[in-house]
Parts: C-alpha cells; structure tokens; sequence
C-alpha cells in the first residue's frame, strides 16, 4: 500500500474509505473501515490507559500490511507520525459520523 510518488497531491485526502498520506517516505494508504473485533479491541487498549498511538499501532499491525508498516518507520516521530496519527482519527470519526447521518437518514 506504500508507494513512492512525485505528482503534487493534498498531504491527507481520503478517497472511497482511505486514507491517502503523502510522506517524504512516498504515499500511504491506510483503509477507514475495519471489523467491529478489530474496534472494540482498540477501544480495550484506550480504557486500559493507552493513547490513540498505541490504537493506531494496533490497528496498523492488525491489518499486517508490513510495506506500509516500514514506511511509517521510518517516518520523523514528531513532525510526520504524530500529524499522520491525528489525520487518521480525524477522518475516521468524520467517516463515522457520515455513515451513521446516512443511516438515520435512510430508516425516516
């Protein structure tokens, strides 16, 4: 999913349930949508006191796209994972609140 590009593209955009990142590593994809075993064990993790990195980490290993995995290795902590790591939750609570609006929409 980690792809080296040169094309000038938005840093985060996300695109049919994806998020595209563009790094200086090359392009990332990370999916927006998952099983609800893989959410609620992340959510086990925040109530055991663990932050949204440990829930990105976990998420991202559970899905075991190790080409993705090295480039976020070898990404700067501070000025693109954490800012990466944001963008994820960020749009994965926007995706949330759109499906759930398009679902109470659809039963009135």
């Amino acid at each position: 999913m980690a792809t080296r590009r040169t094309s000038e593209k938005p840093k985060y955009q996300v695109v049919d349930g994806k998020l595209h990142a563009q790094t200086p590593e090359g392009e990332i994809i990370l999916p927006l949508r998952f099983k609800t075993k893989l959410i609620r064990a992340a959510r086990d993790i925040k109530n055991g006191q663990g932050d949204e990195l440990d829930q990105f980490f976990y998420i991202i290993d559970a899905l075991g796209d190790f080409d993705t995995l090295a480039v976020i290795d070898e990404l700067d902590f501070v000025e693109e994972t954490t800012p990466l790591v944001m963008e994820f939750f960020k749009a994965f609570g926007e995706q949330q609140r759109a499906t759930t609006g398009e679902s109470r929409a659809s039963s009135n």
